[in-house]
């Protein structure tokens, strides 16, 4: 008998150990716990109460700043590489004119640089072809009728004649890069450029800056092996020498539209001149950006 009690005896007092066992455990935990708790607390009010002063009204100021002197940075280069592409090119007459563009050359000088101009932009185009492994095709540059002064134009006459001289000069630029960067990777004017529709003066929506959209029709013809280089042939400035050995850095602002790729029919003289394979000829259509300073603010 006393053994059975004594077993219940031992029973509840292992019982109790184990309950105060648990009990400090948990006090423990608890206890670290609520430590834990505490520190976090304690950060996050030591945060709060440093937020205003490390990123405070000044700061944020500030920020704005710098943020808008970015913005403000980025559009200004841009405005100005477009302003010195405009200046040196679409808006200038022959350079050995020596002739601003607000103002107008007689119109046999604008006549006899123009032919000068197109002569050398021959001869120079030829050698690049020549470089890339071409030889013996004709580039179909425009060749316009010769304009001639009138001693008893009228005025509208004489305005109109100007305005022509303008037109022939923005064409001619248009036509000088586009011939120089197609053909420094094989690729030749198979007939004169066409079009030279505008569409006006279109804001950019970021400033006051603004383009002149103008669209062309070219068609060149190439080797099958370069086409890949005539499709991008347009994609960035590319540095070219002239035939004084001078450097030119040749570019301009074009938008592909479309592209159409199509074999030639073959005839007689063209299997004799390429007997190893007939070139393809591409057809670009082309919208050029005309940069305006005079729409910035």
């Amino acid at each position: 008998m006393k053994s059975k009690y004594l077993f219940w005896v031992l029973l509840g007092l292992l019982v109790v150990v184990l309950s105060l066992v648990y009990v400090l455990k948990v006090n423990r935990t608890a206890q670290a716990l609520s430590e834990n708790v505490r520190l976090l607390n304690s950060l996050s009010e030591s945060a709060i109460a440093k937020a205003p002063g490390a990123v405070g009204k000044d700061q944020v100021t500030q920020l704005e700043a710098l943020q808008k002197k970015v913005q403000e940075d980025v559009v200004t280069k841009l405005e100005d590489s477009f302003t010195r592409r405009d200046a040196d090119h679409l808006d200038l007459w022959f350079e050995d004119l020596k002739t601003p563009w607000t103002s107008f050359p007689l119109v046999e000088d604008f006549q006899r640089h123009y032919q000068l101009s197109r002569d050398r932009l021959a001869r120079e185009a030829t050698g690049y072809l020549e470089e890339q492994g071409v030889t013996g095709v004709v580039i179909a540059l425009t060749n316009p009728e010769p304009m001639v002064s009138k001693p008893d134009a009228t005025k509208a006459e004489r305005e109109a004649q100007k305005v022509e001289m303008r037109r022939r000069q923005r064409a001619f630029w248009v036509q000088d890069r586009l011939v120089r960067l197609f053909a420094r990777v094989g690729a030749w004017l198979s007939r004169p450029i066409q079009g030279g529709e505008s569409s006006g003066i279109v804001g950019t929506g970021v400033s006051s800056a603004a383009f002149e959209r103008t669209r062309y029709d070219v068609r060149v013809r190439t080797k099958g092996e370069r086409l890949l280089d005539v499709i991008h042939a347009l994609d960035a400035p590319v540095t070219l020498a002239d035939e004084d050995g001078g450097l030119m850095t040749v570019a301009i602002s074009a938008i592909v539209d479309n592209i159409v790729i199509s074999n030639l029919e073959l005839d007689l003289a063209l299997v004799e001149k390429w007997q190893d394979e007939p070139p393809v000829e591409v057809h670009f259509y082309l919208t050029i950006l005309d940069y305006h300073e005079r729409a910035k603010r």
